[in-house]
């Protein structure tokens, strides 16, 4: 809503413009009155843009307290005990080979 509030300014401006142009040279208004009229909606632009801008605001605030709402209303997660893992195999070793006992030497390699 709040880039839509300068154009639409502008666009309020412009109109009154235009039309009061077209009535004073028809002679329907006076010049005073569109002159009055003309102040007085450039005193009015900027309580309106306050007020648009927080209807914007207050549309904001009302999504968030919706989604917080449904946030809220969902079930809590419990907690589950993860089971422990299985302690991972050991590395194999590389280099020479271990004999079965520790008093009988390696093996030789040819």
């Amino acid at each position: 809503m709040g880039p839509l509030v300068g154009p639409a300014r502008q666009l309020a401006v412009t109109a009154v413009t235009v039309t009061a142009a077209h009535r004073v040279g028809a002679g329907t208004l006076s010049l005073e009155t569109s002159g009055t009229f003309f102040f007085l909606l450039l005193c009015l632009g900027s309580p309106v843009t306050v007020i648009a801008l927080g209807a914007g605001r207050v549309r904001t605030g009302q999504a968030a307290r919706v989604r917080l709402a449904a946030l809220l209303a969902s079930p809590a997660e419990t907690e589950t005990p993860v089971p422990p893992r299985a302690a991972p195999p050991p590395p194999a070793r590389a280099g020479r080979p271990r004999s079965a006992r520790p008093s009988e030497p390696a093996p030789s390699r040819p």
